[in-house]
C-alpha cells in the first residue's frame, strides 16, 4: 500500500488534499494550502493531519511539498480511494474530491465560481468541481461572502446551510520594514491572466508615465496564458515602455517582502477575484494600494483601499495620479491598511477549520 507510515489509527484522521503543491508552486491556492497546513501543524490539538497526493505526483516525488510537524502522506487517484478510506475526515482544498470517496464526511474549499454557471460545468475541467459542489461535500467552505452568495446564484438548490464562509489570512512575515527605502515604481502581484486585467494596468501605467516621468511599473507573477502575455508583451513593445516595466517571474517570500516595502503605490486592478491575497500582503507591508470595484476585493479592503471602475483605464490611471500626487491620502491608506489586516489571521482560519473537523467526527 502506498503510504509512509505502517498503520493509521482509525480516530480523529484528517486528509488535506495537497496535489496542486510541489515545492515550485505558486499562487493563490498553493499559497492557501501551505499556510493553512502549517498553522494546523502549529496547534495542540487531538487531529492527526495526512498530506493526500494524486499518483500522478509520485512522478516528481522529490518535488513534494515538505510535511509540516505532525503531518503524513497518502497516495490515492480519482479511481482508486481505497487508501483514503483510513480518514475521518476529506478535505478538498482546491476545488476538487474524490468522486469515489463515500461514506467519509468531505469538505470543498471554493476560491472562486469560474466554469460555473446556470447550474452547469461549462467547460469538462469544472465537471467535477460541479460535482463535488452540488453532491459530494459535507460542507462547502467559501473564502468570502462573495464567493457564497455566487454559488448560491450559480447553482440551483444548494442548501445554504451547507456553505460555510472561512476567510484567508495572510502570512505575517508580510510586514512594514522602514529600513528599505521607497522606490519610484508601482506594483502588481498575480498571474498574469485575463483575469487579473494586467493590459488594463499596463494601459493606464502609459497614461501616468507621461505625467510622472521617473516612474516604473513592476509586474511579478508567472505567465499561465501564453498568448495573453504575448499581448502584454507586444503592447509594451509597441508603446515603448521596455524600460519602464519590469516582469519578475518567480519571487519568493522575501522578494515579495521588499517589492511590497519598497513600492509607493500596489494595483489589483481585476475583472475578477475570488479573495484578492496580495491585497492584504501590500498592505501588511505598508503599502497603498488601489483596487477595481469587484465584490470580493471590495469585501476584504472594507474601505482601507481606493478604488477604480472595473476596465476603466482612464479612471484607473487618475486614481494613480491623484495617489502619486497626495502624500496625506497615501498616510490614510498605509494607516487604514494595517487596520485593516487586523481582521484576517491564518491562526484564526486554522482554528475555525478545526471546529469544522471536529464537527464532521
Amino acid at each position: 500500500m502506498l503510504i509512509d507510515f505502517p498503520t493509521i489509527l482509525m480516530s480523529k484522521n484528517i486528509g488535506l488534499d495537497f496535489s496542486p503543491l510541489m515545492t515550485d508552486t505558486v499562487g493563490g491556492i498553493p499559497t492557501y494550502i501551505k499556510n493553512l497546513s502549517t498553522n494546523l501543524a502549529n496547534f495542540n490539538s487531538d487531529l492527526k493531519y495526512f498530506q493526500c497526493y494524486k499518483f500522478s505526483r509520485l512522478k516528481k516525488f522529490w518535488k513534494l511539498y515538505p510535511k509540516p510537524k505532525n503531518f503524513k502522506r497518502i497516495f490515492y487517484d480519482k479511481n482508486f480511494v481505497k487508501p483514503l478510506k483510513k480518514l475521518n475526515v476529506f478535505h478538498g482544498t482546491a476545488e476538487w474530491l474524490p468522486l469515489k470517496l463515500t461514506n467519509i464526511p468531505k469538505i470543498i474549499t471554493i476560491h472562486d465560481t469560474r466554469g460555473l454557471d446556470n447550474d452547469i460545468s461549462l467547460e469538462k475541467r469544472y465537471d467535477v468541481k460541479y460535482a463535488a459542489i452540488k453532491y459530494a461535500a459535507n460542507i462547502i467552505v467559501t473564502v468570502t461572502y462573495t464567493i457564497k452568495n455566487e454559488l448560491l446564484n450559480k447553482i440551483k438548490n444548494l442548501d445554504e446551510k451547507k456553505i460555510k464562509v472561512i476567510h484567508s489570512g495572510y502570512n505575517e512575515n508580510f510586514k512594514n520594514i522602514s529600513d528599505i527605502s521607497k522606490k519610484e515604481q508601482i506594483l502588481f502581484v498575480g498571474t498574469i491572466a485575463k483575469n487579473k486585467n494586467v493590459i488594463g494596468l499596463i494601459q493606464a501605467f502609459k497614461i501616468v508615465n507621461e505625467k510622472y516621468k521617473d516612474i516604473k511599473l513592476i509586474i511579478c507573477g508567472q505567465a499561465t496564458d501564453k498568448e495573453y502575455y504575448n499581448e502584454l508583451k507586444t503592447f509594451i513593445c509597441n508603446n515603448s515602455l521596455e524600460k519602464k516595466i519590469e516582469f519578475i517571474y518567480n519571487a519568493d517570500n522575501e522578494d515579495l517582502l521588499k517589492l511590497y516595502n519598497e513600492s509607493l503605490i500596489f494595483i489589483l486592478p481585476s475583472f475578477y477575484e475570488g479573495f484578492g491575497l496580495p491585497v492584504l500582503e501590500a498592505q501588511a507591508c505598508g503599502c497603498p494600494v488601489i483596487i477595481s470595484e469587484q465584490p470580493a476585493l471590495l469585501e476584504i479592503t472594507n474601505n482601507s483601499a481606493i478604488k477604480s471602475k472595473i476596465g476603466d483605464v482612464n479612471d484607473l490611471a487618475e486614481k494613480i495620479m491623484a495617489l502619486l500626487n497626495n502624500e496625506t491620502l497615501q498616510q490614510k491608506l498605509i494607516k487604514s491598511g494595517f487596520e485593516n489586516i487586523k481582521a484576517f489571521s491564518w491562526k484564526i482560519t486554522a482554528e475555525k477549520y478545526i471546529d469544522l473537523y471536529k464537527s464532521l467526527i
